[in-house]
C-alpha cells in the first residue's frame, strides 16, 4: 500500500508540473524557422500518458511486509472455499429447523389384535385404512397415532400406500376366511387336546400368513403348538403364527414410542 501511495504521489507531481506556468517549455511546437505556438492540449496528453491507472484494492486482499527497511507487497494465501457443513453451520437458519419440515414421519397402524409403528413416506391421517410391508409381504391396517419424533426403537417398516376401494373389498372377504379358520382351528383343538382356547385367527393381507390367537389358563402354562401349526399348514396352506392374548394384551398396554 506505501508503494502504491508512493507512485500516485510522483505521478500527481509529474502531473503539477506540466501543467504549471513554468513549464511552457514542453507545450511548444515548431510552426515555421523562427516560429513557435503553444499547444496547452499536449501537456494534457502527456498527463494522461505519465499518471498510472490504479485499480483500487481492499487492504484485505495484500498487506505489507518491511523487511531490510524496503516495503514490498505480497499476495496472501488462497482462502479455501466453506465446506457444505461449514456453510450451514454459518447459515443463520438453524439445521434442525429446515429439517423438521421435511423429515420422516411416524405412524402406530392398528389391526386386529396388535399394532405396530411404520415410516410415513406421504401424508395419511388418523382413521386412514392403509397398506403396509408385512412379514415377507403385505399387510393392512388403520392408523390410530401420527408422530414426528422418532422412537427409540428402529423404524424400518413403512406404509406402501393408501387403501383403495379393492383393498377395502378384499379386506371385508378376508374377515369372512378368518371367521371360517377360527371354526376349523377350534375343531382342530379340540382334537388335538390343545392346553388352552383358540380366541381369533387373522390374516396377513397378501394371505401368505395365519395368525392364531390362543388364551391360555395361566401366563405360566405352555402351549405346544407344534401339531396344532402341522395340521393348519395341510389345511390352509400357509405359513401359520401362534400368539398368547395375554403377551399381546401386555405389548398393546406399553408406552408405544418409548
Amino acid at each position: 500500500m506505501m508503494l502504491a501511495a508512493s507512485t500516485l504521489s510522483n505521478a500527481i507531481v509529474t502531473a503539477a508540473s506540466i501543467f504549471s506556468p513554468m513549464s511552457r517549455a514542453t507545450c511548444k511546437k515548431t510552426v515555421a524557422p523562427m516560429r513557435f505556438r503553444y499547444e496547452p492540449y499536449s501537456a494534457r496528453v502527456i498527463a494522461a500518458a505519465v499518471i498510472p491507472h490504479i485499480e483500487p484494492t481492499a487492504p484485505a486482499q495484500f498487506h505489507a511486509i518491511a523487511a531490510n527497511n524496503n516495503n514490498s507487497l505480497v499476495a496472501p494465501a488462497p482462502v479455501e472455499p466453506l465446506s457444505v457443513a461449514a456453510a450451514i453451520a454459518a447459515s443463520p437458519l438453524k439445521p434442525n429447523r429446515l429439517l423438521a419440515s421435511n423429515g420422516p414421519r411416524f405412524a402406530v397402524i392398528r389391526f386386529k389384535h396388535e399394532s405396530c409403528t411404520f415410516l410415513a413416506p406421504f401424508k395419511i391421517a388418523v382413521n386412514d385404512t392403509v397398506v403396509v410391508e408385512g412379514d415377507r409381504g403385505e399387510n393392512i391396517g388403520v392408523v390410530s397415532e401420527i408422530m414426528k419424533d422418532a422412537p427409540k426403537f428402529v423404524v424400518t417398516a413403512k406404509i406402501l400406500r393408501k387403501a383403495l376401494d379393492r383393498d377395502l373389498a378384499q379386506l371385508a372377504a378376508q374377515r369372512e376366511r378368518e371367521n371360517i379358520a377360527v371354526r376349523a382351528t377350534r375343531s382342530m383343538a379340540e382334537s388335538l387336546g390343545l392346553a388352552g382356547k383358540v380366541e381369533d385367527a387373522e390374516y396377513q393381507f397378501d394371505m401368505n400368513k395365519l395368525t392364531i390367537f390362543v388364551r391360555r389358563p395361566s401366563k405360566s402354562t405352555f402351549v405346544d403348538f407344534r401339531k396344532l401349526q402341522r395340521g393348519l399348514f395341510r389345511e390352509f396352506r400357509c405359513r401359520i403364527w401362534c400368539a398368547y392374548m395375554d403377551e399381546v394384551e401386555a405389548s398393546e398396554s406399553a408406552p408405544r414410542f418409548k
